[in-house]
């Protein structure tokens, strides 16, 4: 069963922050207490924010007038009902910490009714220019021009000026805004900033070449560079005016140019996207818009309702810092881009594009998104609708399911782990018309097929009968969060809101708090907040406050809605129900925080919790994984994991149940109470570790970590020439054969390790040494590669080593002006170059030349540093001779004049550990190489394998060889018979399909076992 938090919020991503977020923790909000203070008919209701930083253990004092009024600190929760305070009294709350009061909120006074009104600068009315347009069968003509005048309609909210404190961003839209799909020209967007006392601090005109209406301007307030001050981002366009009556412009766009057709449709021009100063109003920067319009016919119209669809979100991509993405269509093309913003520029990360029907992201986005961490990599997701875009900017799944005007997430069934998405669907193909499906990899789990467009949608928690969130639709009752259905009448179909106290929704719609009545199956009036202060909702996006969210106090959330008589009033709402639960400030829940920053995005969606409180004030304990290391890792051996962090709540500890792989070890952090877990591994396998916490009296979670550690490849030796002669005009391969010297006549004397062969100037320029038809070079085809040796020469053009076959393949090491390791296959050609080197100075240098084709790489390394790296364009190599010292026969070109020894042409490429561990043992002169020793009497290579495996045997009078190949948990999955009498090289193919993963390599000739391979399939 999933574990359920109600005592500590998880702390995961937040915006303003005092400082940047460090290596490995992720930006954190800080805000002030919040303290609210409201006469009411028993006295003073008085609430504040228990903060997700706050520790389990704080307590909290009240002050009135400097008095305390508690007598032990208040545990329980977060609100006081002061029997005694007036509408003159003054509050201040005090956090104590182990019985030591250790900050203290700013005084607050009180409010004389559970509402305050904000009074606003109302825009100025205006009149379009004249126009006429025809809508279906309606024809609107203007000839005077279209008169308009302003609301106050979505909002946003962030601290703008670094005081702890909230300010509100308010969107004002014309009368006559348009839907998408409508003609006409609208007036100007406005973008006003305010203090909850109705300080103005600035005023942002979008221009005339932003259209007004609900799919248009998309705004975000949120700290996107960790300075503690939230910026404002949105689209802007020539025209656009900032906070500072300056012109938003780019190159040479003019402010007076205007985009607009006759219909009202804004189609062409420049488009900006602009970061501005959140404080002042200020342009800080604007980049060209992206995803681009481009060609307005290929979002799946021509006449703009698809291409000028907008939605937008902040994410935490990399789990530790905001990002900024936007988005362009989800009817059919679908396209998203993420930013940074560093206080200073934009940087694009990524761009989604999804263009072709069926695929990807196209078609499956709604009039809303959410954001969380669905698939639990530490990093959040994009919830577009009836797909996920992953941090990265891939797509993680599409359901099929299509379009829709209403998606939820949340921890809609505490039952099942993860989050879920409860989302309804518009075309009636759709599999289902509503559905509840896992957030993190779109498994269907509850839902209705219907063959209707299913135009609205909730799901909370609104009956405490059935655990989890309920959900229903225009297309049926309540049901429950498994599908079953609940006697009753259908509820309103918008916002769900904490409001009463209890741990279930109440539902908003149309200025009316209702609550579901269990008993009587049906949704009560609570308050209806039309009749006090004039107060309305936004009509225009289907009856939604202006903005909802736990904006002071405890965990309840404010409503506010706008003054209907004069049009340029806000109406703030807050709860003065006592509670007994002590919840932490929603706003500090990331999956929450993040839909207060999307709320005002398109259709208006209300914001969830990550996780759920429907269970009660339960403390059970908790393991949180903080930062971006993934519980699942895959790695090579020798290489340091990424660092896996754990938070524990309200247990005493917690304790390893499995030893840790070598290498990999932990350290506890009693004050933050975190364990995190390091190293770089020395062993390879598969490694499973089990983190529990201990000491709570309910339960005790258990996390499990798992590490796939590689093994190095093998590095095994196809050929190798120590030459070590001491006369005579051939050099002999190790591994089988010998090369004959063409040309010249070697001189044979002391090298690096042994003899070394020397190449005189004065030799013909057909020098050479060449092993010709050598069947052992099959084996770097289609393999990865390792070529050592040592060298001593002056600087000359000259050719090391040619290895090559008759279709133009080869691998060449050469000195041609510049020094290079070459491959080609034939077609392609690769190589890594060095303008300058220090090889040939007449020391001894040792060169490493290394094909990796596991990374794509060809990298060259001199006395095992590297030096040279390139990606890798070639594919699979036919080769079948070595030349040693010049290039093929008939090719005068280059010949070497100088000392070569201890040349090793292996299988495998080398990592950089072995290289430098190789380097060391030979520099020495010890003649030991990395290279398997041909005594072996078995080869399998290569050792990280992806279709086929090749085995070279030292015996080949056995008849029968058996071969089995174990997966890690011990399965064969693999099982031949070979006779193998006079074959010398074995190949078994087909072998893709096997999963990722470690193996094990068994092998018996005659029934006699050799030594097991252990190898990796990626």
């Amino acid at each position: 069963m999933k574990r359920n938090y109600i005592y500590a919020a998880l702390l995961y991503a937040f915006t303003v922050a005092v400082t940047p977020a460090i290596a490995g923790q992720p930006q954190q909000e800080k805000i002030g207490r919040g303290v609210v203070a409201v006469k009411t008919d028993e006295g003073v209701f008085v609430s504040w924010r228990y903060l997700g930083t706050d520790s389990p253990s704080a307590g909290f004092n009240l002050y009135r007038d400097g008095e305390k009024l508690n007598g032990e600190p208040i545990m329980t929760s977060t609100n006081y009902v002061d029997k005694e305070g007036t509408s003159g009294s003054v509050y201040v709350v005090k956090r104590v910490d182990y019985g030591k009061e250790t900050d203290s909120s700013e005084e607050t006074g009180v409010w004389d009714k559970f509402y305050r009104k904000i009074k606003l600068q109302r825009p100025p009315s205006g009149v379009t220019p004249p126009y006429s347009v025809t809508n279906g069968d309606d024809k609107e003509d203007y000839p005077n021009g279209q008169p308009y005048s302003y609301l106050p309609n979505s909002c946003s909210v962030g601290d703008v000026d670094g005081d702890g404190k909230y300010e509100i961003v308010i969107k004002w839209d014309p009368t006559n805004l348009r839907d998408n799909s409508l003609y006409g020209i609208t007036g100007e967007v406005y973008l006003d900033c305010y203090k909850f006392d109705g300080t103005q601090l600035w005023r942002i005109s979008l221009g005339k070449n932003i259209r007004a209406g609900c799919h248009y301007t998309q705004f975000m307030v949120y700290d996107l560079d960790g300075d503690g001050k939230a910026e404002v981002a949105c689209k802007t366009a020539p025209g656009t005016i900032d906070g500072k009556g300056k012109a938003v412009l780019m190159g040479n766009d003019s402010a007076d140019a205007d985009y607009r057709k006759s219909n009202g449709m804004v189609l062409e021009g420049p488009e900006y996207l602009t970061v501005f100063n959140g404080e002042t109003g200020a342009e800080i920067t604007s980049v060209p818009y992206s995803p681009l319009r481009g060609s307005v016919s290929s979002w799946g119209d021509n006449y703009g309702n698809r291409s000028e669809r907008y939605l937008a979100c902040i994410a935490y991509l990399d789990g530790i810092r905001p990002s900024l993405v936007m988005c362009r269509g989800y009817y059919q093309r679908t396209a998203l881009a993420a930013y940074n913003f560093d206080g200073k520029e934009l940087t694009q990360l990524w761009l989604h594009d999804s263009t072709k029907s069926g695929e990807g992201a196209y078609g499956q986005g709604n009039h809303n998104l959410s954001v969380g961490d669905v698939d639990e990599d530490g990093c959040d997701e994009i919830v577009y609708g009836a797909c996920v875009i992953d941090n990265d900017g891939s797509l993680l799944y599409r359901t099929g399911w299509g379009h829709g005007d209403a998606m939820h997430l949340s921890d809609l069934d505490p039952d099942i782990p993860g989050l879920e998405v409860f989302s309804v669907h518009e075309e009636t193909s759709a599999k289902y018309g509503y559905e509840i499906h896992r957030a993190g990899t779109g498994e269907y789990l509850a839902g209705r097929p219907t063959g209707s467009d299913v135009g609205r949608g909730v799901a909370a928690d609104i009956d405490p009968n059935h655990r989890g969130q309920e959900f229903w639709t225009t297309e049926g009752g309540v049901c429950d969060c498994k599908g079953n259905s609940i006697k009753g009448s259908r509820p309103s179909m918008n916002f769900r809101v904490y409001w009463d106290g209890d741990l279930q929704d109440e539902l908003f719609d149309r200025s009316e708090i209702t609550k579901w009545n269990p008993s009587r199956g049906r949704a009560e009036t609570l308050i209806n907040l039309k009749n006090y202060g004039d107060a309305t909702d936004c009509a225009v996006v289907k009856y939604t406050p202006n903005i909802q969210a736990d904006l002071f106090g405890d965990w309840r959330e404010e409503i506010i809605l706008w003054d209907r008589s004069d049009s340029a009033t806000l109406v703030l709402f807050t709860t003065t129900t006592p509670t007994q639960y002590r919840i932490p400030t929603l706003m500090h829940d990331h999956v929450y925080r993040m839909g207060i920053a999307w709320q005002n995005v398109a259709y208006n969606q209300p914001p969830h919790l990550g996780y759920y409180i429907g269970d009660g004030e339960i403390e059970y304990a908790r393991l949180t994984k903080i930062g971006q290391g993934a519980r699942n890792q895959t790695l090579g051996i020798h290489t340091p994991i990424d660092t896996i962090t754990f938070r524990w709540d309200r247990c005493d500890g917690v304790e390893l149940n499995t030893s840790l792989p070598g290498g990999i070890t932990s350290k506890y952090n009693e004050s933050d109470h975190t364990i995190s877990i390091f190293g770089t591994p020395t062993v390879s396998g598969t490694y499973t570790i089990y983190l529990s916490t201990y000491g709570n009296p309910v339960s005790n979670p258990t996390e499990t970590i798992t590490f796939e550690i590689i093994p190095e490849e093998e590095i095994i030796a196809v050929a190798r020439y120590p030459f070590d002669e001491t006369a005579g005009t051939t050099a002999a391969n190790t591994i089988y054969g010998q090369a004959a010297a063409e040309g010249f006549t070697p001189e044979w004397s002391t090298g690096h390790s042994g003899n070394a062969i020397t190449f005189p100037a004065t030799a013909a320029e057909t020098s050479r040494l060449t092993q010709a038809s050598y069947p052992e070079l099959a084996g770097l085809s289609d393999n990865p590669f390792t070529i050592a040796l040592w060298i001593k020469a002056e600087k000359a053009d000259q050719n090391l080593l040619n290895i090559e076959g008759d279709n133009g393949s080869y691998i060449r090491i050469e000195m041609n002006k510049t020094f290079s390791f070459s491959i080609s296959d034939g077609t392609e050609t690769t190589k890594a170059a060095l303008r300058s080197t220090t090889l040939f100075n007449n020391e001894w240098n040792q060169l490493i030349c290394i094909r990796d084709r596991e990374d794509g790489k060809l990298y060259l390394y001199i006395n095992g540093e590297r030096k040279a790296n390139i990606s890798d364009k070639c594919g699979d190599l036919e080769i079948s001779r070595i030349t040693i010292g010049n290039r093929t026969e008939g090719d005068t070109h280059l010949p070497f004049r100088g000392m070569l020894d201890e040349l090793v042409i292996s299988t495998g490429a080398m990592n950089e550990r072995q290289v430098e561990e190789y380097y060391q043992k030979t520099s020495a002169g010890i003649t030991e190489t990395a290279a398997s020793s041909h005594e072996d009497p078995v080869q399998v290579y290569p050792t990280r394998f992806t279709d086929q495996l090749q085995l070279r045997f030292k015996n080949t009078e056995s008849r029968r060889t058996n071969i089995v190949l174990y997966n890690n948990a011990g399965t064969a999955v693999f099982e031949r018979e070979y006779n193998t009498q006079g074959l010398p090289r074995l190949v078994i193919s087909g072998l893709e399909a096997l999963p990722k993963g470690s193996y094990t390599l068994t092998i018996s000739q005659d029934g006699k076992p050799l030594p097991a391979k252990k190898l990796f399939k990626w």
